[in-house]
């Protein structure tokens, strides 16, 4: 049980959290909302560290805490991959690696003693899963998108994104009893997101996490932590449960100050009335004394959500935006579109979505013109394209004020049109001459939104718009998006998002686009989430017998197919494991036993050495079983492997 007492909290010399009081237990899975810059951040600082909390903070001895942050970007290293995350396990692998040394150089030892202990050492190792550290790490490492090839490579080849979920996989993987997350979905797409919605649903002790997605919020919480006006609420549940109890507090609340403004304006009135009655001295000095002790309920702060704003294009285009026909697409060794074709025509608000490795960006860019490719790009009549990459945020002039750089991304536009799509955004007066470059992550994603929305292209590629915005931000884009009156294609992994402004769902898997003519959540509703199976590798649709669904039926067969192999792999993975620690158990049951038979006082003793001899022969009988086993057991495991692989 972690214990929150009076904990107040700031930063730059600004107040952010005031006298926070709370409990996490042993299996809460909290998540610490509140608008971007309210303290979310600076509040799981404090947790990770709670000898820095000046007492408040009251944690178990010896719990281990796990924290999760955008900071760990800065670690780097030329160690692989799986080297890096195996660190996770640091003290057993270094205990492991002991182990096989003294095994090594201590065979000649007739100390029982000592065998003994290698015995007992090797079943602690084996109950901790010593011998399949390796196997773990991979297996979460795929869980959050990587493929096994990428497992020898140097960590500092990565990018920011990848070497992001590296981190993330090795903070879950140390298994804390206290598991802080901030921003863990930032950097994944929609199958590591579903993985990691899996691993925490599964976490046997508390985790406390900051996220921005509802979705994810919905299906992985059963507490919710708000900090809001500087104070901060728990409300049992998830999202959903967590606004319905919010708006009932609030409207409590809004009663009882009009209740106790009443009251107080009741009390004033009589006060002004007796002050200067000498007879009503007494009357009205106990009342200014009770006014002074009586606790004042704050009035309900109206978040006030800013103005819609519509973004108008110039020019209406052609019934046929795009047509991509027999579109190729290859990098080294992987194979992303093969022969794949797909019409965008005028009003289609498109959900881009598919497995991790799709090629979902490269898609983006075949559409907007800049990426190569081969096949036939075809552009519609009077269509004008606006992008949004995912880093859209780094071309952003640092030194420019903010109203400066939004009239230099919208060069056409007014300055009132400028200054309305900023207020549509959530920007007020007060931030038109903050220099970019102290602007946060959010705000700066809030910019670069408005200036995309502002070129009044009626045709917009959006990779990831919604990365580092908090829920109003969301919704301010949402807002916008529903009323553009334009066309786009979205990449995003926050599905209410999705959700919300789309109309169409493209697809890509196999090599393919495929075309689903509903709205998003009708497409998850049909046929599930079919990126949650651990994704094919690319490679895959260069295969001439591969999978190509054409239909919605198919597309579920094949998933139902997956959730099969996936299972059949499983099982034939902790078969082979089990027989493995059999057989490794065995072994050093036949080496005691050898030391034992060895003694000089055991031999002379041929009662004692005939029961040695049958025990020896019985080991050596179920050594010889469990080998052939295993031989077979891991072949069959190799062929499962490279099945999935190809």
């Amino acid at each position: 049980m972690v214990t929150v007492q009076q904990l107040t909290l700031s930063a730059g010399g600004e107040e952010l959290v005031e006298q926070a009081s709370f409990q996490l237990g042993g299996q809460d899975r909290a998540a610490l909302i509140g608008r971007n810059g309210c303290g979310k951040s600076t509040l799981l600082r404090a947790l990770a560290r709670p000898e820095t909390g000046g007492g408040r903070i009251s944690v178990p001895k010896n719990l281990k805490i796990g924290y999760f942050h955008q900071d760990l970007l800065s670690f780097s290293t030329s160690s692989s991959l799986l080297e890096v995350v195996s660190e996770a396990f640091g003290d057993l692998i270094r205990m492991r690696i002991q182990y096989e040394g003294s095994l090594l150089s201590d065979t000649s030892t007739a100390d029982i003693d000592y065998w003994q202990h290698q015995a007992d050492l090797l079943d602690e190792l084996t109950r901790m899963d010593a011998f399949r550290i390796e196997a773990m790490v991979e297996e979460t490492l795929i869980g959050l998108g990587f493929l096994s090839s990428d497992m020898e490579r140097p960590y500092n080849q990565l990018s920011g994104g990848w070497r992001m979920r590296a981190m993330l996989g090795k903070v879950l993987l140390q298994r804390p009893g206290l598991l802080l997350l901030d921003e863990p979905t930032n950097h994944l797409d929609l199958p590591a997101i579903s993985w990691l919605e899996d691993f925490i649903l599964r976490y046997p002790h508390s985790v406390l996490l900051v996220s921005h997605d509802r979705t994810f919020l919905n299906r992985c919480c059963n507490r919710i932590f708000e900090i809001d006006q500087k104070k901060l609420w728990v409300y049992k549940g998830d999202y959903e449960s967590y606004e319905e109890q919010k708006m009932t507090r609030l409207e409590q609340q809004r009663l009882a100050w009009s209740n106790q403004q009443k009251m107080l304006d009741h009390e004033m009135r009589f006060i002004e009335r007796f002050r200067y009655k000498a007879s009503k001295a007494r009357a009205v000095q106990s009342r200014i004394k009770l006014l002074q002790k009586k606790e004042l309920i704050d009035e309900v702060q109206e978040a006030g959500r800013a103005p819609r704003f519509r973004f108008v294009p110039n020019r209406k285009p052609g019934k046929m935006l795009m047509e991509l026909s027999q579109i190729n697409k290859s990098f080294p060794g992987i194979r992303l579109l093969n022969e794949a074709s797909v019409e965008w025509e005028r009003g289609d608000k498109i959900a881009l979505v598919g497995p991790n490795g799709s090629g979902k960006s490269t898609l983006l860019r075949i559409l907007l013109g800049t990426e190569s490719f081969d096949g036939q790009r075809q552009l519609g009549y009077q269509v004008e394209l606006a992008y949004y990459a995912q880093h859209q945020t780094e071309s952003l002039n640092l030194k420019n004020s903010l109203l400066d750089e939004a009239l230099r991304l919208a060069q056409h536009c007014t300055v009132q049109e400028v200054r309305s799509a900023l207020g549509a955004f959530l920007f007020d007066q007060d931030d038109m001459d903050k220099p970019v470059g102290i602007l946060s992550g959010g705000e700066k994603a809030r910019l670069a939104l408005s200036g995309v929305l502002l070129s009044h292209s009626n045709t917009l590629l959006l990779d990831e718009p919604g990365n580092h915005l908090d829920m109003e931000s969301v919704e301010a884009l949402i807002d916008a998006l529903q009323d553009f009156e334009g066309s786009y294609v979205l990449v995003a992994h926050d599905r209410y998002l999705l959700e919300q402004v789309c109309n169409k769902v493209w697809y890509v898997t196999d090599g393919k686009i495929h075309v689903y003519p509903g709205p998003f959540a009708e497409f998850t509703e049909r046929l599930g989430e079919p990126w949650k199976q651990s994704p094919a590798r690319p490679a895959e649709s260069t295969r001439p017998n591969a999978s190509k669904p054409d239909s919605d039926q198919d597309s579920a067969s094949s998933y139902e197919e997956q959730k099969k192999f996936k299972r059949k792999l499983a099982k034939a993975e902790r078969e082979c494991r089990k027989t493995e620690e059999d057989l490794s158990r065995a072994e050093a049951k036949k080496a005691i036993l050898l030391q034992k038979m060895a003694d000089p006082v055991i031999v002379q003793n041929f009662e004692n050495l005939q029961s040695l001899q049958i025990e020896l022969r019985q080991t050596e009988q179920e050594i010889s079983a469990l080998f052939p086993l295993w031989e077979s057991q891991l072949e069959e495991l190799d062929q499962l492997t490279e099945c999935q692989s190809n």
